[in-house]
């Protein structure tokens, strides 16, 4: 499969639309947020598959709207006062990173040291939304929050230590194997995702039945 590389990813964020969808019910608000990354993630893969020589004006604009919206994705998750501040800091942060990426390179280059900051802003957004709800006295949706979070986490974790080596790796002694970390990061983190959201109908429907005595 010559183009496996985006349709393994493409196929899992498909998953993870039809289980939202499924489960939409049960989503907190800014969770569905989440449909809409994916729906961007799917168009942004094809749309470069389909447009090699814009792959990267693609990626950087994709790059920009997606770390935006999985920023948005955990506010229903956060019971913080500090919480709307924090984002304002990752955002403004990957902004400034981004807009200076793009101005010096230009948007034709991939801005990866742009997409590593993003990551990292993501993952510490993640870890404290982990924080909150295992420290929380009502922990309802800790399980469903932590996959979910998780998800998150392990594949900006990953990413961010690949795209910052990236250039180094660009040469013909790398393993194929080694290129490929991206296909497959971003494969579990949609079927993570997906998987949170089959949990967050189950935790539902099992605080539901317990508010009814049953």
């Amino acid at each position: 499969m010559q183009h496996y590389y985006v349709i393994i990813p493409v196929c899992c964020a498909v998953v993870a639309i039809l289980a939202g969808l499924i489960n939409r019910k049960w989503l907190p608000a800014s969770v569905q947020i989440l449909l809409v990354e994916a729906v961007l993630s799917i168009g942004s893969d094809i749309t470069g598959l389909m447009n090699p020589t814009h792959t990267n004006v693609v990626f950087n604009i994709f790059m920009l709207l997606d770390t935006l919206l999985l920023l948005l994705a955990s506010t229903s998750l956060q019971e913080s006062n500090i919480k709307y501040k924090l984002k304002k800091i990752y955002l403004l942060t990957f902004l400034f990173v981004w807009v200076v990426s793009v101005a010096r390179f230009g948007i034709n280059t991939f801005a990866n040291f742009a997409f590593a900051v993003g990551g990292l802003c993501v993952t510490l957004n993640y870890l404290y939304t982990v924080f909150l709800n295992e420290t929380a006295n009502d922990r309802k949706l800790a399980i469903p929050v932590r996959m979910l979070s998780f998800a998150l986490i392990i594949y900006h974790c990953g990413t961010f230590t690949f795209f910052i080596a990236l250039p180094y790796l660009m040469n013909e002694s790398t393993p194929e194997y080694i290129l490929d970390i991206n296909t497959w990061l971003d494969s579990l983190k949609y079927l993570m995702i997906a998987f949170s959201f089959y949990l967050f109908k189950s935790n539902g429907q099992s605080s539901k039945m317990q508010a009814y005595g049953k």
